[in-house]
């Protein structure tokens, strides 16, 4: 929110169908103004599971972009495949 204009987010989330949708409403001085958003996400496992399918090899696997170690701690991954 500012002096001139509110920005208002509303959310779905549909975890069956691993789906996000968001409508993100600003009201200014021009009007409404909506900007959709769908984002369809897939948990890791999925991913490496795809990954085992189509070919690419686990190459190495990191606990965020600054390449710390991954643990069964970690919250987060960032997985880096190479073709076999």
């Amino acid at each position: 929110m500012s002096e001139d204009s509110a920005i208002i987010e509303v959310s779905r989330h549909d975890r069956v169908r691993q789906r996000i949708d968001t409508q993100m409403i600003t009201l200014d001085g021009q009007g409404m103004h909506l900007q959709p958003v769908a984002i369809r996400y897939s948990w890791p496992t999925k991913l490496e599971l795809m990954a085992h399918r189509t070919g690419p090899r686990l190459a190495e696997r990191y606990a965020g972009w600054d390449r710390r170690p991954f643990t069964s701690a970690s919250d987060s991954r960032v997985s880096v495949y190479q073709r076999a």
